[in-house]
């Protein structure tokens, strides 16, 4: 189905997106910003989204929308995305500290 530009333009329009958005991750943190209901901090959204790997950022967020008793989904954001990053980094942790025990592993007498 194609839509002509004006149509576009006009969609974009009523979104309620600020016009002056030049790339597609600030697009996406005032998108995250939006379903979250946190555009106060729009700001920290794009940051993240400029910063943090997009398929992270939509784990933490597919969570919060679906938790169902959240007073603050953006609370449960930033929770679940901790324990993400957390997780990521143990695991780059546990990754470099096998790596140094191989390095540092005495040799065996040739």
């Amino acid at each position: 189905m194609v839509h002509s530009v004006k149509e576009i333009i006009n969609t974009k329009a009523n979104k309620r997106i600020p016009k002056n958005i030049a790339y597609e991750f600030q697009d996406f943190g005032v998108r995250l910003a939006q379903s979250l209901g946190d555009l106060k901090h729009k700001s920290f959204y794009i940051k993240l989204s400029k910063e943090v790997d997009r398929s992270v950022l939509e784990k933490a967020r597919d969570l919060a929308s679906d938790y169902p008793k959240a007073k603050s989904k953006a609370r449960v954001f930033m929770w679940y995305l901790h324990e993400l990053r957390a997780r990521g980094s143990s695991k780059l942790q546990a990754s470099t500290d096998s790596q140094k025990m191989i390095l540092e592993s005495p040799r065996s007498p040739e």
